[in-house]
């Protein structure tokens, strides 16, 4: 590795205090420590070879910040990744359903002819309660007694499949 400036070594001290501190138990990489311990490390690395590339001799402040950022972005990505909630399966049999009663034209139907003829997964009287249930909730179906149920003109279909 190259040798650093004072203010690329001020500026890599910054950035390395930072990551700590998000590694806490509340912070934003207490998930992802391990992969967060070498954010450091990897912003000398990554400066060097931008250093290099330039035809320094040195990694100065323009590099290490440069580097920092990288790292920075991709410690914020693996996190990200870390972290994102696989779909609800409630949510996506909802989807499921809210498919097939458009595919079948059921524009407006009573429930106990979705527990007869509807789709095997919603027959059953607690799974289609609870599909029309989140499917009201995410205002795709319109209902006053919650036994005749209505699609819902207005609704568009990506709030259900969110979260």
């Amino acid at each position: 590795m190259l040798d650093l400036t004072r203010p690329a070594q001020d500026i890599w001290l910054d950035f390395y205090n930072d990551v700590e501190a998000q590694m806490g138990n509340a912070g934003q990489y207490a998930l992802i420590r391990p992969f967060a311990a070498r954010a450091g490390e990897q912003a000398r690395r990554v400066a060097t070879v931008l250093a290099g590339f330039a035809g320094a001799n040195r990694i100065d402040e323009t590099a290490m910040e440069q580097a920092c950022r990288l790292v920075e972005h991709s410690v914020t990505e693996w996190h990200r990744h870390s972290t994102a909630r696989a779909a609800d399966p409630q949510l996506v049999a909802a989807k499921d359903l809210l498919d097939w009663l458009k595919a079948k034209g059921w524009n407006d139907f009573h429930r106990d002819k979705l527990g007869k003829s509807g789709p095997s997964y919603a027959r059953k009287a607690k799974a289609r309660d609870g599909l029309l249930e989140v499917l009201i909730e995410h205002r795709q179906l319109l209902s006053v007694d919650n036994k005749v149920f209505h699609l819902n003109p207005l609704a568009e279909v990506e709030d259900v499949a969110e979260t």
